[in-house]
């Protein structure tokens, strides 16, 4: 009886396999479109664009474009063209103001146009950022942040950390932010995050943590004055923390981007249930990002000469 079980769910398993499939013609000879990249920061005085076009998913060949037009506009106003860094790869020299919305414009010839827009978020207001150091090199980082948010806006944020792995003081400042990783892990009690990436420890169902990054929205929160606290098992290193206000743009790239990769990890646990998610994107007549925001952030820097005491100093910088 057990063996004609097995063999019925054996043949209803084949027709339910059978019964999902179908035949799909892929068109790989497809019109590329114009993509265009570029993430704006308040206070920078460059700005850099990368333009290049998309291609069919077999052809591993991509496209930079040397011939672009591009032309950035601010509030409506025409301040000039892109020069050409290297192929694909363009930038201008002007300085980027909150609250100021910026248009990029590009051409390419035989593609056509495409352009994006973003507003930059206002300065963050009474931010602040302290960082409890681990005690010894295996230990925990712990940061506090402190911020109000900005009634006159809808608001955006996200909170996250980098460390470094490279134990020696002999990095230059420089090399600072070639040489940190995205923190993987945020752990915090605290009712604010969005619960999108959150994810139950499974040594400890009391505890909860947040992948890659942690996204706060001011829904019901407009003109208060906001605090979280996180840790994160990094140990020693050096280690920055910051906090992003976004545009609306940012955001949903950010959050898209995040359930993208979530997804993707899930593809090996289920493929019968994979559904890959919408990277988003606002370039009109192309596709890709232009996006802006703005930060603080604090570094923190160990004293390497005593980094294996129990009870070593360190330095922090704002």
């Amino acid at each position: 009886m057990e063996k004609n079980r097995k063999i019925i769910s054996l043949l209803f398993l084949s027709f339910l396999i059978s019964a999902c499939q179908e035949v799909v013609y892929f068109d790989s000879g497809a019109t590329p479109r114009i993509v265009i990249n570029s993430v704006l920061k308040a206070g920078d005085d460059i700005i850099g664009l990368q333009v290049s076009l998309t291609h069919p998913i077999g052809d591993t060949v991509w496209k930079q474009i040397e011939n672009a037009e591009a032309v950035l506009f601010e509030n409506g106003e025409k301040i000039g063209a892109f020069h050409l860094l290297r192929p694909g790869w363009y930038s201008i020299t002007h300085p980027v103001q909150a609250a100021h919305t910026y248009r990029i414009e590009v051409s390419v010839p035989d593609y056509g146009r495409a352009w994006g827009e973003t507003t930059v978020p206002r300065t963050i207001q009474k931010g602040r950022i302290e960082i409890d150091p681990p005690r010894n090199p295996y230990g925990a980082v712990l940061v506090d942040l402190y911020w109000q948010d900005d009634p006159r806006d809808r608001n955006f944020y996200w909170i996250g950390g980098a460390y470094s792995t490279v134990f020696t003081s002999e990095v230059s400042p420089a090399q600072d932010s070639t040489l940190l990783y995205l923190n993987n892990t945020y752990y915090t009690r605290s009712p604010l995050p969005d619960p999108f990436n959150r994810i139950f420890d499974e040594s400890d169902f009391s505890s909860v943590f947040y992948e890659y990054l942690i996204r706060i929205e001011d829904s019901g929160r407009s003109g208060a004055d906001l605090h979280l606290l996180y840790r994160s098992n990094i140990g020693a290193g050096r280690y920055k923390a910051f906090l992003l206000s976004t545009d609306l743009h940012y955001d949903a790239y950010l959050k898209s981007s995040i359930l993208n990769r979530e997804n993707t990890d899930n593809m090996e646990m289920l493929p019968l249930y994979y559904e890959p998610a919408y990277t988003y994107s606002n370039i009109h007549g192309g596709t890709g990002l232009v996006a802006s925001y703005v930060h603080i952030e604090k570094m923190y820097y160990p004293d390497y000469e005593n980094f294996f005491d129990t009870a070593f100093t360190s330095s922090i910088v704002e």
